[in-house]
């Protein structure tokens, strides 16, 4: 089956090609074609990729249709080693070609995909762009001794992944300085696991009847979770808390919703939660954290 994604590729976008594909009648193999996108998000492409390696998990054949060389997503999924993820031989157009164009002159500074399948994936992960992430920060005017409280935040978030998705799951990690106003370090973390409600329902046997808002509020909140280890910390409830020491944003999407989580510059902590029809079973989580305030 061939998709073809015109416009900006977002989390809905990936959410269609999934619907899409589930309703045709043969399932062997997809043709993404992505010639015509025109934007991509760091959120989108943790998804995407979780999506596509969910799909090849069940035997589907994945072909992409790669944007061409004069087309700036390219460059970012370059950048983001989407291909090399994937594992992908059949790649259409150019995309073997190598472009050399170094991050610094474009508005986004991009950390590469990461896979997560274990607690040593994760020490991977922050012992392996440490330097990019310590670039980051200081480029948003954080302190040393802030750096070591964020990096905390990237560390639970990605043990998060590990505790509750499940042991057949996968996660992907990836990061961006983005450059513009408003000017935001963004970490977007994605599984294919069993989803909040399910683990939840570990530890909280009436997990399996609160609703998708409840659920997500659940799991953002201390002690409900039932991870104990003396050596880690809170999960996402710790996420929460040092994010809204920096006035930082987290998204959220699980089961059939979606929240935001952000603290403002005036100390009001804001939370929206959206009803969305969420095609595939799994997590995605976002960070979001702004420069440092005086």
């Amino acid at each position: 089956m061939n998709i073809q994604v015109n416009g900006h590729l977002d989390i809905q976008a990936v959410d269609n090609i999934i619907q899409t594909f589930n309703k045709s009648s043969s399932k062997s193999k997809l043709t993404l074609d992505l010639r015509f996108v025109t934007g991509i998000s760091i959120e989108c492409i943790s998804w995407l990729v979780i999506v596509l390696l969910s799909l090849k998990k069940e035997k589907v054949k994945i072909s992409i249709i790669a944007p061409s060389d004069d087309n700036a997503v390219l460059y970012k999924l370059k950048m983001w080693r989407f291909f090399d993820v994937l594992k992908e031989e059949d790649i259409y157009n150019s995309i073997k070609k190598q472009i050399y164009v170094h991050p610094f002159v474009n508005k986004h500074w991009i950390i590469s995909l990461k896979l997560l399948k274990s607690n040593k994936d994760v020490r991977s992960i922050i012992n392996g762009v440490l330097d990019d992430l310590d670039f980051c920060f200081k480029n948003l005017n954080y302190t040393k001794n802030d750096i070591g409280h964020l990096s905390t935040v990237v560390s639970e978030a990605c043990m998060n992944v590990l505790d509750h998705a499940g042991d057949d799951a996968i996660g992907v990690f990836a990061a961006e300085l983005i450059r513009m106003e408003p000017k935001r370090l963004v970490i977007s973390l994605a599984d294919d696991g069993c989803g909040l409600r399910t683990s939840l329902s570990r530890s909280n046997a009436n997990a399996t009847d609160w609703d998708d808002e409840t659920v997500i509020r659940q799991a953002l909140t201390k002690g409900v979770s039932g991870v104990v280890d003396g050596d880690r910390g809170l999960g996402l409830p710790a996420v929460v808390t040092k994010l809204s020491q920096y006035r930082g944003a987290l998204y959220i999407r699980s089961g059939q919703g979606s929240m935001r989580h952000r603290m403002t510059h005036e100390g009001t902590l804001e939370e929206v939660f959206s009803s969305e029809e969420v095609p595939v079973p799994g997590t995605l989580i976002s960070v979001s954290l702004p420069p440092a305030t005086n």
